[in-house]
């Protein structure tokens, strides 16, 4: 299905204009700044995409009623209208307001049978012919970054990646500190130093630690006892000399002597042959104990690290997995995905076409994919608008053509001009709202 003729009439900026579309493919808008140029090209988008495409207020100020005529002719082998038709959609102000009412009919089809039926609802019928409403723009495709265009394109084959690529973020979010997790299990456990010569199982100490207060309480009492003797010896010798200077006790202080010699005696006895034992060598063999008995507290807490890592490390795998699997169903969604252009997708980065990113290509091969995108994803009705064709060099605007004709579609280009050399290459100039032949 093409266009064969349009006609405009009080459509926001532009009053009137007129243009037959039956002789080229590429048409050129021109005019200068807000004289109605672009108007017009809106006036194609709401006529076809109805209440989504309308503006706010999409009459001339000042004016009652306005018009939009399209009329279509199908190709050859076309399964969407299969006659020409003229498609009319006007706007009617309502009174004492700044609403409006709009009404929309596709005429011409009296002479259909079955087929006319179809045309009941007329909308329905141009949202199956247009899709999008011819929202897509090539030449604002080729100048947005490569992540607007990734997003422009999914969306243009219906490839909505968000639940997917949020899910994958939380999840990266999760692996990342996991990750950290497991590096610092690394960075603990080499911080461990177990000795090579570790015996089997660990050493009690608490038998030695009993013989160690065994001894000392012994070395203790043997220590009074020692104290004692001293002292009792002393006591002797004193009341020894107690004797000879107090004859007159004599007899009191040989019984005292007496029991204080017995006493003597008797403690003597019982610590002769005795000597203090040395627990140097106990210590020793406590002090080895406990180093071992710590190696193995470094040991348990080395392997329960280990075994926090490998918990850890698992996670993070299973997170891998499933990041792998949600890239994995990208992949197969856009594998799966209904391309315009054969090669074309897009990675992590943006637009690619045979895996080359769209920011690599030449002008020319960008200007070339973006045209093909609009007119091949609705081979039905291949027309593109493009609103900044001053942008377009002649080289540019010689591709422009050259692909447009290629693929058989039709497209309209709006363009400043300046002075009448400007005006030359256009195929309709707007001046004060009235499109005209230059």
């Amino acid at each position: 299905m093409r266009m064969t003729h349009l006609r405009v009439q009080n459509i926001l900026g532009c009053r009137e204009a007129e243009l037959d579309l039956t002789h080229k493919h590429l048409y050129r808008i021109g005019g200068k700044n807000y004289q109605g140029k672009s108007s017009m090209l809106t006036a194609i988008q709401m006529c076809l995409g109805g209440a989504r495409k309308f503006a706010v207020n999409p009459m001339t100020a000042g004016e009652d009623e306005s018009l939009i005529e399209i009329r279509l002719e199908p190709d050859e082998g076309d399964d969407g209208i299969p006659v020409p038709v003229t498609v009319r959609r006007t706007f009617t102000r309502i009174e004492d307001s700044d609403a409006f009412k709009t009404h929309l009919e596709i005429v011409d089809v009296a002479d259909l049978d079955e087929d006319s039926q179809k045309m009941a609802e007329p909308q329905t019928r141009l949202n199956e012919l247009v899709h999008d409403g011819l929202a897509f723009d090539p030449l604002k495709f080729v100048g947005s970054n490569a992540t607007d265009q990734a997003d422009i394109l999914r969306k243009l084959v219906g490839l909505d990646f968000r639940p997917l690529d949020t899910k994958k973020d939380k999840l990266s979010s999760k692996r990342t500190s996991i990750g950290r997790e497991v590096k610092i299990y690394d960075g603990q456990i080499k911080g461990f130093k177990i000795p090579d010569n570790m015996p089997p199982e660990r050493i009690d100490v608490s038998e030695l630690t009993q013989q160690i207060e065994t001894i000392t309480t012994d070395n203790n009492a043997l220590h009074a006892a020692r104290n004692e003797c001293v002292r009792l010896e002393q006591a002797t010798e004193k009341q020894a000399d107690e004797v000879k200077r107090l004859m007159a006790a004599l007899e009191k202080a040989k019984d005292d002597w007496k029991t204080v010699s017995d006493a003597y005696t008797e403690k003597r006895k019982a610590i002769e042959g005795k000597e203090p034992q040395d627990t140097t060598d106990i210590s020793r063999q406590i002090e080895e104990a406990q180093k071992i008995n710590q190696a193995f507290d470094e040991q348990d807490r080395m392997l329960a690290l280990r075994t926090k890592k490998r918990e850890t490390q698992r996670e993070y795998d299973t997170l891998t997995k499933e990041i792998r699997a949600i890239d994995s169903k990208k992949k197969q969604m856009a594998k799966d995905a209904n391309w315009p252009i054969e090669g074309l997708g897009f990675d992590k980065h943006g637009v690619t076409l045979h895996d080359t990113p769209m920011s690599s290509l030449s002008s020319a091969e960008q200007l070339r994919c973006a045209v093909a995108i609009q007119l091949r994803k609705n081979p039905q009705f291949p027309v593109a608008i493009l609103r900044d064709g001053s942008l377009l060099d002649e080289d540019s605007m010689r591709v422009l053509i050259d692909s447009v004709v290629e693929l058989k579609g039709q497209a309209f280009v709006e363009v400043v001009t300046n002075d009448e050399e400007d005006e030359k290459d256009c195929d309709l100039v707007f001046k004060h709202g009235y499109g005209d032949a230059p």
